[in-house]
């Protein structure tokens, strides 16, 4: 056996605010998005990727990111731990249901968040762009 130790990969879980950044194409974003690492997106996000594009675009541009977003991710969806969870965060440090929901999400699939949210920036398992 050599002395090369073997990589783990890590997951990232990308947030609303990445994958609209991907599409403006902002470059800070390509790494997490196009890189090596498995990438997975809450459920959460596509309620909020779904509002933006029909407040913004139209029906045809939602689908078109939706079809995006699970092409190059994996949609995790909450269960009763999740949201549990995330009830403390609310309590603890976020006023937003869908915030605390996205974290709760990320901590519970041990991923890391990948935001542009600069109230993630505290935590040491958030990456805030």
């Amino acid at each position: 056996m050599s002395g090369t130790r073997r990589r783990i990969p890590i997951g990232y879980l990308i947030d609303t605010w990445t994958w609209i950044e991907y599409w403006l194409e902002n470059p800070v974003t390509l790494p997490y998005i196009e890189g090596q690492e498995p990438i997975y997106t809450s459920i959460i996000s596509l309620t909020e990727i779904t509002r933006y594009c029909l407040r913004e675009y139209d029906e045809n541009m939602m689908t078109t990111r939706i079809t995006d977003i699970r092409t190059r991710s994996k949609i995790l969806t909450i269960d009763e731990a999740i949201a549990v969870q995330a009830g403390t965060y609310i309590r603890q440090e976020f006023n937003g249901i869908a915030d605390a929901l996205i974290l709760a999400t990320a901590r519970h699939h041990d991923l890391k968040l990948v935001t542009g949210d600069e109230h993630f920036r505290h935590l040491s398992d958030c990456i805030v762009l």
